[in-house]
């Protein structure tokens, strides 16, 4: 097994990965118009509710999170290939600017186009875009969660308000029952629409998690690699937890407003409570890849043991 050619497909990946990227944007320009409709839909029906709070901060601590992330793993990738250059070629500026674009970022660019520090400074600006394109769907994803879980939140806390006024209203009970049929609904859309950005955004973390962990079997004795190496992984890490953390939670509410209606007084039970119950057992409100997977806390659990168990037969082999 050689590994240069494995790490040379990072390169294809993520030229590849940047055209789906765009694609999928213009997939999502086209149906835009038709996916905010049915969501101020949902934003009318819930009107009267109680408003979300901290949701703003929430999205600001999320967009924060990913993207400072994402700037602080892409200068330490930047700055390690740069030492290496200058370390190699200390007296001339020019050599180690070639040796940083020829020989390290963009081989395969000036495999067949001549040098100039031009071209290399027109590439790294592509480079820095499908950066910011991979971590604006993480921040996108985790935006729409933070919304979704708003809404779970205000049903959530009407339905504990019910149930603790114990209201006898069967009509009260049947207009919050449909309240969140429109919402499991909503989340069969939003399901539908963004299937293939949470796949590929699962998808690109996992592959550099995995890649990172690739080059850290090769041997190395130089100190500021390991460093990086570190570094680098455990943000990889804290971003894909970002992630499941926000988009999990919109099942962990469904499991609190299940507690809250099968715990609720018997003087309230009524025929639309038991549907709303019937309703929350048989559908599970969570944001889904196509429904390959969906997107829990318990999901992060997976992904982690699994990554464990490859790098374990990695080291018997």
């Amino acid at each position: 097994m050689q590994f240069v050619n494995i790490v040379e497909l990072n390169a294809l990946e993520f030229h590849l990965e940047g055209v789906l990227l765009n694609l999928i944007f213009l997939y999502m320009a086209k149906i835009w118009a038709a996916f905010v409709r049915e969501w101020s839909l949902i934003e009318k029906s819930m009107k009267y509710y109680e408003g979300p709070k901290n949701a703003k901060i929430k999205i600001v601590v999320a967009m924060v999170s990913i993207m400072g992330i994402a700037l602080f793993e892409h200068a330490l990738v930047t700055s390690q290939i740069a030492w290496t250059s200058i370390r190699n070629n200390p007296l001339s500026f020019f050599n180690a600017s070639r040796e940083y674009f020829v020989h390290h970022e963009f081989v395969e660019v000036f495999h067949f186009v001549p040098y100039s520090i031009w071209t290399g400074l027109f590439f790294k600006l592509l480079i820095i875009q499908k950066t910011f394109i991979w971590s604006f769907i993480d921040v996108f994803i985790s935006t729409v969660s933070i919304c979704f879980h708003c809404k779970m939140v205000q049903i959530s806390r009407k339905v504990a308000r019910l149930s603790a006024y114990e209201e006898k209203n069967c009509m009260i009970w049947r207009s919050t029952r449909e309240d969140y049929t429109k919402l499991s609904k909503l989340c069969q859309i939003v399901n539908s629409k963004l299937r293939w950005l949470i796949i590929l955004s699962f998808f690109n973390n996992v592959y550099h998690i995995l890649s990172q962990l690739f080059n850290s079997l090769k041997p190395n004795d130089d100190a500021m690699h390991k460093i990086y190496f570190c570094i680098s992984f455990t943000l990889l890490i804290l971003r894909m937890t970002t992630v499941c953390v926000y988009a999990g939670s919109i099942c962990d509410e469904q499991d609190r407003l299940i507690t809250v209606l099968t715990t609720a007084p018997s003087g309230v039970y009524n025929i639309e409570v038991e549907r709303f119950i019937m309703h929350l057992d048989t559908f599970e409100m969570a944001l889904s890849g196509s429904n390959f997977f969906k997107i829990t806390k318990g999901l992060l659990l997976k992904i982690s043991s699994a990554i464990v168990t490859l790098r374990i037969s990695v080291n018997s082999v």
